[in-house]
């Protein structure tokens, strides 16, 4: 309808002098009947971002975690993701992991970021949407100890699978599980060693969808 009135009273033609804020204005409207006709329909549809994560703290004490001294282990993990739906259903972005350990003079902190693609099976009147997310990581390992510091990098590989369930238009609480594998390489008297392990676990976190 906006599109009608504004060919009738001659928006879009540049070659008119008289006012040439008519002819902007008209890629103006142009531009936003466009962005109208594209516009998303569901949280998953084409063009929406996903935003989400997950948070935890933890302080572990006993024989088990506590040193000498008794002093207990203080851990905090952060991730986060932004996702941007570039088809309906399936997305792509960024993941990233951030974890940090300390515990009297000594720390431990970890960090992984890489790319991720994630298939929604959603659609309109869908309140609860299953997920599948695909994710190579790049690891930087940094330790600490008496004011001195030492880094290590590897790769790691996660796949991960769950249910995403709407609690308002844009906000999911997402239940998951996943498989990480991850390789780390450490340098020991000028050699490097290879060391690899397996990780099973679960994960529940929140997802805004702008759309």
């Amino acid at each position: 309808m906006l599109y009608a009135w504004a060919a009738e009273n001659d928006l879009f033609n540049p070659l008119r002098r008289d006012s040439p804020m008519r002819f902007f204005f008209g890629l103006l409207l142009l531009c936003f009947c466009s962005s109208s006709i594209a516009a998303q329909e569901y949280p998953t549809d084409r063009g929406s971002f996903l935003i989400g994560g997950a948070f935890e703290f933890s302080s572990r004490g006993g024989d088990l975690y506590e040193d000498e001294d008794e002093n207990r282990e203080s851990r905090i993990v952060a991730t986060p993701t932004l996702q941007y739906f570039i088809l309906p259903g399936l997305a792509a972005g960024i993941n990233a992991s951030f974890a940090r350990a300390a515990q009297d003079e000594s720390a431990f902190s970890q960090m992984r970021l890489g790319p991720v693609l994630s298939f929604h099976l959603g659609s309109q009147n869908t309140s609860v949407v299953p997920f599948i997310a695909l994710s190579p990581l790049y690891i930087r390992l940094t330790s600490e100890f008496d004011n001195e510091s030492e880094s290590n990098t590897g790769f790691a590989f996660q796949a991960m699978a769950g249910l995403e369930a709407f609690v308002a238009r844009n906000v999911a609480i997402s239940f998951g599980g996943f498989y990480l594998s991850e390789s780390i390489e450490v340098e020991f008297f000028n050699e490097t060693d290879t060391f690899s392990g397996t990780t099973f676990g679960l994960q529940v976190g929140v997802t805004a969808f702008v759309w």
